[in-house]
């Protein structure tokens, strides 16, 4: 059963590293300027940067109460606990898991998507760095749960 979990952690690893790399390529296309945006830096996108921020740091809230209600240590040792056979409650717990850090890290990409809709709305190459900083800062808080809940799920199998 151990096997199994390091498998799929690794796996889960991936699949969370991935979803945030897209951040890079936001970032690219910020830094090289592609495609050329006219800046402009009126009303309308002073108010857009405030909404995305404010947005930003919703997701943050909404990531941190969704990881403790999905990946809780009692909701996971629960839904372990939940049948009898050992290697069908640890294929129950990794699929809390796997979805649980999906939803983790499209969250977190929503920030760098922010920052891209930030630099398309105004051509500034600037600001929308703080979303991309804010996706990284998203991704070590992510990846620190998940190594919680690794060793977490490896009491549990092991």
């Amino acid at each position: 059963m151990t096997e199994y979990w390091e498998r799929e952690y690794g796996r889960i690893k991936t699949i969370v590293f991935v979803i945030y790399l897209a951040m890079i390529v936001y970032a690219f296309l910020v830094f090289s300027g592609i495609p050329s945006v006219q800046y402009q830096w009126e009303q309308t996108q002073k108010i857009t940067l405030l909404v995305l921020l404010a947005e930003a740091i919703s997701i943050f809230v909404i990531s941190i109460f969704l990881s403790n209600i999905l990946l809780s240590s009692e909701k996971l040792s629960q839904k372990f606990r939940s049948v009898t056979d050992q290697t069908q409650g640890l294929k129950l717990v990794v699929s809390q898991v796997r979805i649980g850090f999906i939803v983790m890290a499209a969250l977190g990409e929503a920030c760098a998507v922010n920052g891209l809709i930030l630099y398309l709305l105004s051509g500034d190459a600037t600001r929308p760095w703080i979303f991309f900083i804010l996706t990284l800062v998203h991704y070590t808080i992510t990846m620190a749960k998940l190594r919680r809940v690794h060793e977490d799920v490896g009491q549990m199998s092991g």
